[in-house]
Formats: C-alpha cells, sequence, structure tokens
C-alpha cells in the first residue's frame, strides 16, 4: 500500500470540539479534514442556519469534511424518533457539503433473521434518501463479533449508497478473530473508509496508535493486498492522541 494522501486522511471531531481552539489549529494550519459527529441531541435540535453557517466555516478554509451520524442502538428496533433523527441526518450531510456519512448498523446477532428483514426495509430506504441528497451512508462494525451480518445487510440492499466502513477498534475488541483477517471477508468494493484507533483489546480505549496491541502495518498490508485504497479517519479521545496518530503514521511512512 502507497503512502496516505492527504485528501484521504480525516481526523474525527464532534460538532462541539469545533470550537476548540486547539482542533481548529489542527484544521487550519496542516490542512486536516475532519469527520463530523453529531450526536443524536445535537442531530434532533440542530436547526438549518447552524449548519450553513459550519459549511461557510469549512468552505473559507478549504477543509473536506465528512459526517459520523448519530448512533442508536438499532438491535431494539426503528422507532419513528429515530428514523426521523436518522433521515435529519443525511440532510445535514449533505447541507455542510459532505458527500459520505457513516453510521453504526448495530447488529442484532441473536436474532439475525428477523432483525434483517427490518434493518434491510430502514437501511434501503435510508440509501434512497442518501442517494437523492447526493450521499454515500456507510455502515460501520460496532459490537459485532464478525464482518457477516453487516455484509449479509449490504448484500441484502445492494445499493451504491451503502457501503461498509472498517473499523479495526471494535474488532480488536468484539471480533472473533484477528481484525487483518475480518478485512479480507468484506468484498473489496464494500470498504470506504477505515476507522484508526489503538486498544489493548479489553475495551474500545481510542489509544493513539501505537499505543496499543494492534497490528497497523498488518491493516495497510492487507488493504494493499486486497486492492482497496479507502479514506482513513483517525478516532482519538482528544487533539493530542490526533497529534500521537499523525506522528505514529509519519513514523511508519504512511504520510
Amino acid at each position: 500500500m502507497n503512502k496516505i494522501h492527504k485528501d484521504k486522511l480525516f481526523i474525527q471531531v464532534t460538532y462541539p470540539d469545533l470550537s476548540n481552539r486547539l482542533y481548529l489549529f489542527l484544521l487550519r494550519r496542516f490542512g486536516i479534514n475532519c469527520e463530523i459527529y453529531f450526536s443524536p441531541e445535537i442531530t434532533e435540535n440542530i436547526v438549518k442556519d447552524e449548519f450553513f453557517a459550519l459549511k461557510s466555516t469549512l468552505d473559507a478554509a478549504n477543509i473536506l469534511r465528512r459526517v459520523h451520524g448519530p448512533v442508536y442502538d438499532h438491535s431494539a428496533g426503528y422507532t419513528d424518533s429515530v428514523i426521523g433523527s436518522c433521515f435529519k441526518a443525511v440532510d445535514i450531510c449533505a447541507s455542510i457539503g459532505a458527500h459520505a456519512m457513516v453510521m453504526h448498523a448495530e447488529c442484532a446477532e441473536n436474532n439475525f433473521s428477523e432483525w434483517l428483514k427490518e434493518a434491510a426495509n430502514f437501511w434501503g430506504k435510508m440509501a434512497a434518501i442518501a442517494r437523492e441528497r447526493g450521499v454515500v451512508i456507510l455502515l460501520e462494525n460496532h459490537g459485532e463479533r464478525s464482518a457477516w451480518p453487516i455484509i449479509k445487510l449490504l448484500d441484502e440492499v445492494g445499493s451504491e449508497n451503502l457501503k461498509a466502513c472498517f473499523d479495526i477498534g471494535h474488532f480488536e475488541v468484539f471480533g472473533e478473530k484477528k481484525a487483518s483477517l475480518f478485512l479480507r471477508d468484506y468484498p473489496r468494493d464494500y470498504i470506504k473508509e477505515v476507522h484508526l484507533s489503538d486498544n489493548m483489546g479489553d475495551r474500545d480505549a481510542h489509544l493513539p496508535l501505537g499505543r496499543g496491541r494492534i497490528d497497523f502495518e498488518s491493516l495497510f498490508n492487507t488493504l494493499g493486498e486486497m486492492g482497496v485504497d479507502p479514506v482513513f479517519t483517525i478516532e482519538a479521545k482528544d487533539a493530542w492522541g490526533v497529534i500521537g496518530g499523525f506522528r505514529y503514521l509519519k513514523k511508519s511512512g504512511r504520510l
């Protein structure tokens, strides 16, 4: 795998953190791109004037942006309020000039057949709305033990506007086998983004890269062997963790 192009490297920040001076310095000074997390509360309450203002700010700084949509426990079902919030998240994504949004699938592996039918209906509607708005939704693995549930869901929906985000930190904690082996389970054209964070395998600690036990070289080598060239997003607890992630990628020759 070659070096990561600057247009394919993002950091994840929460919507409130965009007012943090250190994050803004990193974004503006180094031309870093951002994946903005909108919590359920913010998604449900934000008004159009706010996300139009956000678009103007990011445009002025020439910062590329993506969205991480609100996280809900979809394994418990799809209520009207959750559906409305997720539909609104697609609108926010398009309105701020982002063309991709990560969301959690939260597969119900213990009652999978029933869940899959309901989930395919919901995500099929989400993919249709995303297509109208020029957005691709990327389903991120979270507590799933294998890649199979998300792959089956993507197969069932069969939309170019519904693909996958591979979170190596989540598979390290919850998975049944090494994350690089999970990666090979995905069809190569499904993976459009990879989330990067480190941990010790006991919890999703979002440690700076190189501070845990995850074998990132194996990840990058596997992506290269598969011919996958995704967007990468560094997830960290704070801005210093982001800096640590950049140092690791620089030292390992990826930047």
